[in-house]
């Protein structure tokens, strides 16, 4: 079960720079 955590803590983050990067791009235009 610490692998689930290890694996939803890495998507979770994943999730959260793709997030920042489309704001970003949307502030950039």
């Amino acid at each position: 079960s610490s692998k689930n955590i290890e694996e939803f803590c890495m998507v979770a983050r994943l999730a959260t720079s793709i997030e920042e990067l489309c704001l970003n791009n949307c502030g950039l235009r």
